[in-house]
């Protein structure tokens, strides 16, 4: 599918503000002024990336920034399109009727409006004042999976940010104010990485395990005798490590394992598979050549113990997280 790129999306590189920061404001431009619709598709990461010559982080940040503005969403086997504005302020409308609601369950109660201002203002305090912790995954699925599990699981405020596993140290956005955190935390496939390229907020920096979720283990665990499998990764990620995964659960599949890249879409090894096996950004390449492949991923949800261990030490940094 061609894309037609508006030439407002270029960035300057001449400007202080960060790449990825330019270009989600220069897409939010097209948006509020109409010259792209509710409903249009938006050009697929790599595809942007190289129509702007900026990395591939760039983009996903920058798609990242609109997704947290509900602006785009992107759906498995869809791609990222824009999202109607109208229901954004529908749902902010909806949200000042909830807040009505409560002001005047107070006033009800015969609490005074400067009462009902101090208990807004008390609660807005506890919010921002609140610690949290940092996640940072090269995956921006992550954030819906992983991250979220840890802010439910800790009952404690996530914020996640991409770490490109294919640049220097030079390109991290130092702008971050970490005294917010009160920890970092990733996976052990990025522990030293993050250890070496975040060592400037003197945070400490755990990790955790991640592992299939029980649905997958189940379809794998029924799997025939034989079953052709297809384990697909970009050249950054360890193929070898989801193998054995896969190959804890059953020993009895006929495993075989390909690199995704511009160069190289696998497509014959695709082909040959009754499943797949990709990580998330190469999911789509996995649909763009058998749109009816069934696909399933790695590293969905977070060990239990590791979440356990990860309390603990969050415990030890501040006595009144539990």
């Amino acid at each position: 599918m061609d894309y037609q790129i508006p030439q407002v999306w270029q960035v300057n590189r001449n400007l202080p503000m960060p790449l990825f920061k330019q270009v989600a404001e220069n897409i939010k431009w097209t948006i509020y002024n109409g010259n792209i619709k509710a409903g249009t598709k938006l050009p697929p990461v790599h595809q942007l990336a190289k129509s702007l010559g900026v990395s591939v982080s760039t983009i996903q940040n920058a798609y990242q920034i609109l997704e947290d503005d509900e602006l785009i969403i992107t759906r498995p086997h869809h791609g990222t399109e824009i999202l109607d504005i109208s229901e954004r302020k529908e749902k902010s409308n909806d949200i000042n009727h909830a807040f009505s609601k409560v002001i005047k369950d107070l006033l009800n109660q015969d609490y005074s409006e400067q009462e009902i201002n101090e208990i807004f203002k008390h609660s807005m305090e506890a919010a921002l004042n609140k610690k949290k912790i940092l996640f940072i995954e090269c995956d921006k699925y992550d954030k819906k999976t992983l991250a979220k599990q840890l802010s439910e699981f800790l009952d404690i405020k996530v914020d996640f940010i991409l770490l490109n596993t294919l640049t220097n140290q030079y390109e991290i956005d130092e702008s971050i104010d970490y005294t917010q955190y009160i920890a970092i935390v990733t996976t052990y496939f990025h522990y030293s990485k993050v250890m070496e390229d975040y060592s400037f907020t003197n945070l400490p920096v755990y990790a955790v395990v991640t592992e299939f979720s029980k649905s997958t283990i189940q379809k794998i665990s029924g799997f025939k005798p034989g079953t052709k499998v297809a384990v697909l990764h970009q050249p950054q990620h360890s193929v070898d490590f989801n193998v054995s995964m896969i190959e804890s659960i059953r020993t009895d599949l006929d495993i075989r394992k390909g690199i995704i890249s511009e160069d190289n879409d696998q497509h014959e090894l695709i082909k040959w598979a009754d499943v797949c096996f990709p990580n998330h950004p190469c999911e789509n390449t996995v649909l763009s050549i058998d749109p009816n492949k069934p696909v399933y991923f790695f590293g969905e949800q977070i060990n239990a113990q590791s979440i356990g261990i990860l309390q603990k030490n969050l415990s030890s940094i501040r006595s009144d997280f539990s």
